[in-house]
């Protein structure tokens, strides 16, 4: 899984959306409390690697396939 957050989800003193409807500001903001807690829980019970690593994995495992870029 990759998970990226802005750093605004994060911030408490996040500017409010006032001019938005009321759907659309649920949408972008209805979660924002509990960011947090769920960062903090994937943090201690995740297990973590690079992109790289993953696909290094892969590919030692035959899982991924090896290809050439195409030169333009």
């Amino acid at each position: 899984v990759v998970t990226y957050l802005h750093p605004w989800e994060l911030d408490e003193w996040r500017p409010r959306d006032v001019g938005q409807p009321r759907f659309q500001r649920w949408c972008s903001q209805g979660g924002q409390h509990t960011v947090l807690v769920k960062l903090e829980g994937i943090l201690r019970e995740g297990r973590f690697s690079t992109m790289g690593e993953y696909a290094q994995a892969l590919r030692t495992d035959g899982a991924l396939p090896s290809r050439g870029l195409p030169l333009c």
